[in-house]
């Protein structure tokens, strides 16, 4: 098969998973290996040549000769009654293995990588580490067991189980296995660890004839020589997780796991609902019982009263998220787990030393819904007198509050970061409109303006924003009875970028917003023989605002929005214009400036956001100082005090109140420019750089150029 397709197909089965398992770099970009249909599957037992090897011994293996590790295996539309592996050795490293079986039915056991003991002989000496593997299974039938990594005798840890699609596995499931030696210490070895292991479980699998194994330790003589009771201290198995990812169902038991996670579950289908738990367990052996789930793996060590029962229970953190988009109630209860009534597999409401239950709530009983909603809860079990025969056969989950997760004030954030670009153009609006009401200058005019800005404002989280705005417009200025007149109709356009950062169940995300508006409006200004001078203008448009990986989601997916809203704004100010000698002038004036971003919704990962207006009110007073030094040479130097009187952003995110974003503040303006009117030209420029100090710190430039017809 050519290198385009396998990419093709790793990159579309992966696609499909949502990310939710790691590839090694050099593994993610091209399948070494992809066996495409029976024919092409048959070839190769019949024909292994140089690249594989077929065993037939039992119902026979197929698997690479030469490469033990850092193999891509795809195995799709394939019908076969024999085992697969990614990676398969004899006394060597098996890791970084991935193995997809991909619209297939396998009537055999199927390995993300595997490390044997030689020569059949066990303990005949230690093999190597099956480490970091991948096995995935998708919308396939597995009739055996389901290995991520299994090392005979080395460590099987780091290893990936995925289960998802329309599939089924009739069989055993383990996320890493390693089996013990009979005899270590004659062998100057000491045995591996089943460590940080994860299976993953989703979609509609079928594993009602299936057990999971998070990790796997096979305990011999060599750990236990005295046939002590088997306690905690003999596991070599730590940090083993099951993650039931949106999926519920039947399965005859879960054992070794440190933590099980029901994630991305939809409370509609359980709340307040017995006869339908998350989980049911229907193995009737006390050795399926969650009062094992550290698993001894062997029945083969007696507890204190000689019977072979194994160890008790380890901590077990449950860990629980919900999908977004859902109306989540104090009160309300689910039960996770369900044991079969009828047998002996039960449980364990035992607390620890520490007094504590042994089964817990991970993440201190928070949980997380969707981006929107954070819920706190508590484990409730089954502690009955036993006389209806049900003791120690359930395990709910009952909600104690719902609120808000404050990571999605971000959003405020970010409509408030755009509104606060959009006003920033206000001044565009002002400055062109003196470039046009020259003196001495009559006739039709056309302008363009380019305006670039850094600025930092202090809302929440020092909301910080940069970009350009330009204006282009046509006018003309005219002499009158009262005065030299001028007015401008005008396209506006801006584009800008913000950070914003925000840290959910201990992990920061960096967002990256962007702004763009564009709309139009009018302006004129009217300036008298006296110098006195009032100017206003009016204008409307479209504001958009894009945020990107902002939010991290119940399911631990990154998430944005996009918001688009109607705007308007207006101006009005008045100055007065005092004239000095050698053609040096003093402008003082005042305006006041007021927009509105129009209300907007979206939805987040399924939750519902609800945005308000958000209304600006600022008053500006200034002073400019005009050198004057001839007419075609100006230069000037200005201060001002801005007070925004609203600029408040709120909304609700799926039915709570964020926290308000602000604007509202005083910022102290200063600014240096210079006027150029070159003799005998229509043209004139306007260039100046301000700074910005208090609610809005920065800097900010621009340049006006105007052509006088």
């Amino acid at each position: 098969m050519n290198r385009n397709k396998k990419l093709a197909i790793t990159l579309a089965v992966l696609a499909v998973l949502g990310g939710s398992v790691y590839v090694q770099p050099e593994q993610g970009f091209a399948a070494n290996v992809v066996i495409d249909g029976n024919d092409e599957f048959q070839a190769i037992i019949k024909n292994p040549g140089s690249d594989w090897e077929y065993r037939s011994d039992g119902k026979g293996a197929l698997f690479l000769k030469n490469s033990k590790s850092d193999n891509t295996v795809i195995v799709e539309n394939v019908t076969n009654g024999i085992s697969i592996a990614g990676g398969r050795g004899s006394d060597v490293e098996t890791s970084n293995n991935t193995l997809i079986i991909n619209k297939s039915s396998i009537n055999g056991n199927v390995f993300g990588g595997f490390s044997y003991e030689p020569n059949g002989y066990p303990g005949y000496y230690a093999g190597h580490n099956a480490n970091n593997n991948t096995l995935i299974i998708k919308d396939s039938n597995i009739v055996g067991n389901a290995f991520g990594g299994d090392s005979q005798h080395g460590d099987a840890s780091g290893n990936t189980v995925i289960i998802c699609g329309e599939s089924s596995v009739e069989g055993i499931i383990y996320g890493g296995i390693t089996l013990i030696p009979s005899d270590e210490e004659q062998q100057g070895e000491v045995s591996g660890r089943a460590d940080n292991n994860t299976i993953i479980i989703k979609d509609n699998v079928n594993l009602k004839n299936a057990i999971i194994y998070g990790g796997f330790v096979d305990i011999t003589g060599a750990m236990n020589p005295d046939d002590k009771p088997v306690t905690e201290e003999n596991f070599r198995k730590e940090n083993n997780t099951v993650v039931f990812d949106g999926w519920s169902g039947s399965i005859e038991a879960v054992r070794s796991a440190d933590n099980v996670n029901f994630y991305n579950m939809n409370l509609s289908d359980f709340v307040n609902n017995t006869n339908n738990p998350v989980l049911k367990i229907t193995g009737t052996d006390p050795n399926d019982s969650f009062a094992n789930i550290i698993g001894t793996d062997t029945e083969d060590f007696p507890d204190e009263d000689g019977e072979s029962a194994g160890a008790g229970t380890k901590n077990i953190n449950i860990g629980l998220s919900f999908k977004g988009g859902q109306d989540i109630n104090a009160g309300e209860k689910i039960r996770l787990i369900q044991m079969d009534k009828d047998g002996q597999a039960v449980i364990d409401s035992d607390v620890d030393n520490e007094k504590k239950k042994k089964i817990r709530l991970a993440n201190d009983g928070i949980a997380y819904a969707g981006v929107a909603q954070v819920v706190k809860g508590e484990l409730k079990f089954d502690e009955a007198d036993g006389e209806d025969g049900t003791t120690d056969k359930y395990l709910d989950y009952e909600i104690k509050s719902v609120g808000l997760n404050d990571q999605v004030n971000v959003v405020n954030e970010g409509r408030a970061a755009s509104a606060a670009f959009l006003n920033q153009s206000d001044e565009l609006i002002s400055e062109a409109l003196a470039g046009l009401n020259i003196e001495d200058k009559y006739g039709f005019e056309t302008f363009a303006m380019v305006y670039g800005n850094d600025s930092r404002y202090g809302t929440n989280s020092d909301l910080s924003i940069n970009g350009w705005s330009g204006l282009v417009g046509v006018g003309s200025n005219n002499k009158t009875k009262a005065g030299d007149f001028a007015w401008a109709a005008f396209f506006e356009n801006g584009a800008g970028n913000y950070d914003i950062s925000t840290t959910m169940n201990g992990i920061t995300m960096e967002g990256d917003g962007s702004t763009v508006y564009n709309g139009g409006g009018i302006a004129a200004r009217l300036t008298g023989e006296n110098g006195v001078y009032g100017e206003a203008s009016l204008r409307a448009g479209l504001l958009k605002n894009d945020l990107e990986n902002g939010l991290l989601g119940a399911d631990n997916n990154k998430y944005g929005y996009e918001s688009e809203s109607n705007y308007y704004g207006m101006h009005i100010g008045i100055g007065k214009i005092f004239k000095l000698e050698n053609g040096a002038s003093v402008d003082t004036y005042a305006k006041y400036y007021h927009s509105t971003v129009k209300d907007d919704s979206f939805t987040i990962d399924s939750d519902e956001f609800e945005m308000d207006d958000i209304n600006s009110d600022r008053l500006r007073l200034g002073i400019r100082y005009n050198q004057g030094m001839d007419r075609t040479f100006n230069v000037y130097y200005g201060a001002a005090w801005e007070y925004e009187f609203n600029g408040e952003s709120n909304g609700y995110a799926q039915g709570h109140k964020m926290e308000e974003t602000s604007l509202k503040g005083s910022t102290v303006i200063g600014e240096l420019g210079v006027v150029i009117q070159p003799e005998n030209s229509p043209w004139s420029f306007d260039a100046k750089v301000k700074g910005y100090g208090g609610q809005r710190d920065g800097y900010s430039g621009s340049i006006l150029a105007t052509y006088h017809f």
